[in-house]
């Protein structure tokens, strides 16, 4: 009885470990969530395929390429992205172009579009005709 005991309290404290290391547990209790940063830019271009936009940014002077999921985005909006998967010579063969550098963002902090009053959604139609 009293090793099965101390087996299951071994089994349970292993357990407890690699979950606090897979979360980031402290020995407090205390989950710490690690942040990527972020960089802004403002988009240049941008080419649609499939499910993804390939987006030309200006990021402070410097003009790059990134990869991200289809979004609501425009040219000039300025949105926040990481950079953590780099690739090199990227060929792309829906757009049928290389990209020397594109980083591939999965963090992605897109423009607060506010919605149009319905004094702005008239001009427009009334414009439109």
């Amino acid at each position: 009885m009293n090793k099965l005991l101390l087996l299951t309290l071994t089994l349970f404290s292993m357990l407890t470990f690699l979950h606090a290391q897979e979360a980031k547990i402290d020995m407090h209790g205390t989950e710490h969530v690690e942040k990527t940063t972020l960089y802004y830019g403002k988009i240049l271009d941008i080419k649609s395929v499939s499910r993804y936009q390939y987006l030309k940014i200006d990021e402070k002077g410097e003009t790059l390429w990134i990869a991200i999921e289809k979004a609501n985005i425009s040219i000039g909006d300025t949105i926040g992205f990481d950079k953590e998967t780099l690739m090199t010579d990227f060929k792309s063969s829906t757009l049928n172009q290389s990209f020397e550098k594109i980083y591939f963002v999965s963090t992605l902090s897109l423009p607060k579009k506010r919605n149009l009053t319905m004094k702005e959604m008239l001009k427009l139609s009334a414009e439109g005709k």
